[in-house]
């Protein structure tokens, strides 16, 4: 099954204000944005719930961070956070 992309793009300064900036719960409030556009969107699209459902029952969220060279160059690590929907 091919898999569908969203994404979420901002400066640094914008993603800290998501949290307080001393913790990650700017990874939490992004997942929670994408996972309930997923939810909307297999709530109202009855075709594309339909064909998900015919190729399995688990559905799974993934959320991968990057910093792109022009936001902080001397990083380059990825955070992730992956998420099950039964």
């Amino acid at each position: 099954m091919a898999e569908a992309e969203a994404r979420l793009v901002g400066t640094i300064e914008e993603w800290q204000d998501l949290g307080n900036g001393k913790d990650l719960s700017y990874i939490h409030a992004a997942a929670q944005l994408l996972a309930n556009d997923l939810v909307q969107l297999l709530a109202h699209n009855r075709e594309l719930r339909a064909r998900l459902q015919a190729e399995g029952n688990r559905l799974s969220l993934s959320l991968v961070i990057k910093l792109t060279p022009q936001d902080e160059p001397e990083k380059k690590k990825s955070l992730g956070l992956n998420a099950s929907l039964n």
